[in-house]
Parts: structure tokens; sequence; C-alpha cells
């Protein structure tokens, strides 16, 4: 009896050690062709932006004129409140929670939403992506 599970156990290794071998699949995979490769990227190599069809003004860096901010109170089940930043009319952060904090509660002041929403709409404009704020820029803030 102890012979045959033995004989089990050295067969079930065996064969999950070969079916991590990738060496074989690896040869399977047909590469990428170029055109595809290259058509990524621009002549400096980076990934060019998305445009869009209908708006070809999209790529550009908005000026503070196409921001706006809107503060809100969150439902009565989150508490607190949070910020929306619209740019050219479209919403593009809908923030319910303070960023940068652990936990999912709101901003404790209508202020602290405000002046949190100010930095990241500062960000976009100088084009910071992601507009992340950390511990340190909320602290700074008083939030």
């Amino acid at each position: 009896m102890r012979k045959i599970s033995t004989c089990i156990l050295y067969l079930f290794l065996t064969g999950f050690l070969l079916s991590c071998d990738n060496s074989r699949q690896a040869n399977n995979l047909s590469p990428v062709p170029d055109t595809i490769r290259g058509s990524a990227t621009d002549s400096t190599g980076k990934i060019p932006p998305v445009r869009s069809k209908t708006d070809p003004a999209t790529t550009e860096t908005p000026d503070s004129s196409q921001i706006r901010i809107s503060v809100f109170k969150n439902s009565p089940q989150q508490g607190g409140f949070g910020y929306d930043i619209f740019i050219r009319e479209k919403l593009l952060v809908h923030q319910t929670m303070v960023p940068g904090r652990p936990g999912t509660s709101g901003f404790n002041t209508e202020e602290g939403a405000g002046k949190t929403a100010r930095l990241v709409a500062k960000k976009i404009l100088d084009n910071t992506m992601p507009p992340t704020v950390t511990a340190h820029e909320l602290d700074s803030l008083g939030i």
C-alpha cells in the first residue's frame, strides 16, 4: 500500500513539473508583426495621445476657463463631502472619498473638499496624470 501511494505521488509530481515546461508552448506563439508593433508609437518611440474623431481638441491641455469644480454632499450612508471636476463640461473626476487616505469616508468639510479639488485641478492644468494626492499634500491643505 505504501509503495502504491509513493508511486502515485511521484507520478503526480512528474506530471506537474512537465506541465510547467513553457518552452514547448513558446515555440508555437507567432511573433507580433512589425506593422502592429510600430503603430503603437510615434517617431520618437512614445505612445501618442488618443485623439477623438468628434473632438480634435480633446488632446490639448485644458486652460483654467475649461475646468469647473463642483463640491457636493455625499449620501447619508457615506457621509461627508465630495467633489466633481469637469473639463469642457465633461465629468473627469468624481471623488466621493478623501484621496490618499485609507477608508471610504468623505471630506469632513465642504471647504476641505474644495481645497483638494482645486489641487487636483491644478495638477490637471499642469498635465500631471494621474493627478494623485498624497497624504503630505492633504496635511499641507489642513485636511
